[in-house]
């Protein structure tokens, strides 16, 4: 692409992590010049999805703001070791 916005950077992020690519998400994450939220929500997910709990507390303190989907993914037992 010519060029790229946080919409491109985060649909490719998620992608990475609905693949299970976590590795590859994270390269990427840290690649993007721009965040949105939704961005850090899906890193988040995809941390805890692969039982990256240290992982994805690090990434949710490191948030410059979180929202309620911040919040809840964090404490939603069906995306956490709970499973």
């Amino acid at each position: 692409m010519p060029e790229r916005n946080v919409v491109a950077w985060t649909a490719m992020i998620k992608a990475y992590v609905d693949e299970g690519a976590i590795e590859d998400a994270a390269e990427l994450f840290d690649r993007t010049p721009q965040r949105n939220l939704h961005s850090w929500n899906i890193m988040i997910k995809g941390y805890l999805r692969c039982n990256r709990i240290c992982d994805a507390v690090d990434l949710f303190e490191s948030m410059p703001r979180r929202n309620a989907v911040s919040w809840t993914t964090m404490v939603q037992p069906k995306t956490n070791l709970f499973l």
